[in-house]
């Protein structure tokens, strides 16, 4: 992730959001990484003197817990998080606490997935490689109650959906090769013969142009697909 904190707005001693902001707004940050959350917290409040962070966590739970009870006003996300994601976060902060507004700041390139986090109600999403002015505007947009996304993953999700070029037992297989698992262990897994999982890796590398199975875990990790 880019280390937000050590990034400067240049030719502003605070950013614009601090003359728009006319009231203070409080944020939650849920992530795994304790950097991360780190450099996103003192990320937001260099925005303006009107951004407070009130808590941050590591896991759904935790999160959950804290949320119930914060006067919290917007919640920064991650899509992978120990043992759950961040869509069943958002799930549950529905019926618990609907008045949230959730950012999406992420590695995640899987454009099924981001389109899953839209259809939950999350208008804005950042990716964790973003410079700051980037974060500026993703936040602006919360702020603002409107729609943004990020240009790299905007890029993302404009590419064909991964359902559109794989079959879903295809996707089942790499899920599977990506996690580690042989041929056999996969064919066990999906009651199958060890001859059609090396079919369904044959199409699956001429269909993403790859060369072997590393190839297919390194293309399904950097989607977030294991």
């Amino acid at each position: 992730m880019t280390c937000y904190s050590e990034q400067r707005i240049v030719g502003k001693d605070m950013s614009t959001l601090e003359n728009t902001l006319q009231n203070p707004v409080s944020f939650f940050i849920v992530d795994d990484h304790p950097v991360t959350r780190q450099g996103m917290r003192v990320a937001l409040t260099s925005l303006s003197a009107k951004i407070q962070c009130l808590g941050e966590a590591s896991t759904v739970g935790s999160a959950m817990q804290n949320l119930k009870s914060l006067d919290v006003n917007y919640v920064v996300l991650d899509h992978l998080l120990p043992g759950q994601s961040g869509l069943e976060l958002l799930t549950m902060a529905a019926s618990a606490r609907p008045d949230l507004k959730f950012m999406l700041v992420t590695q995640c390139e899987d454009a099924e997935t981001l389109a899953q986090y839209q259809r939950l109600g999350v208008k804005v999403m950042l990716s964790k490689v973003s410079a700051m002015d980037v974060l500026e505007d993703a936040v602006k947009s919360l702020l603002e109650d409107k729609d943004y996304v990020c240009p790299a993953l905007e890029k993302v999700m404009g590419e064909p959906r991964l359902t559109n070029v794989l079959t879903p037992r295809e996707l089942e297989v790499v899920r599977m090769i990506a996690q580690g698992k042989t041929n056999k262990e996969v064919a066990a897994c999906l009651e199958c013969s060890e001859h059609t999982i090396k079919t369904h890796k044959t199409n699956v590398m001429r269909k993403l142009n790859l060369s072997n199975a590393v190839e297919i875990s390194v293309w399904a990790l950097k989607r977030n697909l294991a």
